[in-house]
């Protein structure tokens, strides 16, 4: 955790299908337990789809179905920062074009 000091992280323990897990964060209590509830979710989810019974199995697939969902969406940030540098760079283009006319058109009269 960037920026984050020792003294800033509070201990947690959740747990997971009958597995108990420290953790040490600088959010709140509440939004752990949302974590918790989440990956309780998404192995509910996968547990489901699957005829693995395994716990760490389960945990794995979830892992890997968050990664991949975490590498998407920077993809895709990335790609909306690329396009928002692209119509910066055409808005600042149409801008210098228009004030190009401009300034001929006034200095023709």
């Amino acid at each position: 955790m960037q920026g984050t000091s020792q003294s800033d992280l509070k201990q947690y323990t959740i747990n997971i299908k009958g597995h108990q897990f420290s953790v040490s964060s600088r959010y709140s209590e509440e939004e752990i337990r949302q974590v918790e509830s989440f990956l309780l979710e998404q192995i509910d989810a996968i547990a489901s789809k699957s005829d693995t019974y395994n716990l760490m199995s389960l945990i794995t697939l979830v892992a890997l179905n968050l990664a991949d969902e975490v590498l998407h969406s920077k993809n895709r940030t990335d790609l909306s920062d690329r396009v928002r540098d692209s119509l910066i760079a055409l808005c600042d283009r149409l801008d210098s074009a228009v004030q190009d006319k401009t300034t001929r058109s006034v200095s023709a009269e």
